[in-house]
């Protein structure tokens, strides 16, 4: 396929661990249809953390104690609108790439996702082999730290 990019030797057949291009074009308005699903459930968890946010900012607090409540409450709703945000983004960027027809590809190997991977994480950019050895070396570099998907 001219459009998804053809740089390195991709598989050819099926697998439990790649698909081809084509099943991966064939698939675009399922995984379409799931990246705005979970783009819809996301926006009113982002706007209900940044509300929650504000709400500890702009409280007064009443003595030390309370202090140390609302500034752990604070990090606590800045870090999951954070972490809403990093997904919107990933999700905007998955529905970009069906766009170009790049969707599916993984960003290391240049090889197709397994279908029922990007089913169960559409966001996925790695192929599971690439994202296994993602892990691992940063387990080594990093011990204890947890991997990005």
């Amino acid at each position: 396929m001219s459009s998804l990019r053809a740089t390195q030797p991709r598989a050819t057949q099926s697998s439990p661990t790649h698909s081809s291009e084509e099943e991966l074009l064939d698939h675009y308005p399922e995984f379409s249809r799931l990246l705005i699903a979970r783009l819809n459930q996301l926006i009113p968890l982002q706007n209900q953390a940044r509300a929650n946010l504000d709400e500890q900012v702009m409280t007064s607090p009443g003595d030390d104690a309370d202090i140390s409540v609302m500034d752990t409450s604070a990090d606590y709703f800045l870090r999951l609108a954070n972490d809403n945000q990093q997904e919107i983004l990933a999700v905007r960027e998955g529905l970009e790439r069906i766009q170009k027809k790049t969707y599916g590809i993984c960003d290391s190997c240049e090889n197709p996702i397994a279908i029922e991977r990007l089913r169960r994480l559409p966001t996925a950019r790695l192929c599971i082999e690439c994202q296994t050895a993602a892990e691992r070396s940063t387990a080594v570099a990093f011990p204890g730290a947890r991997p990005k998907l």
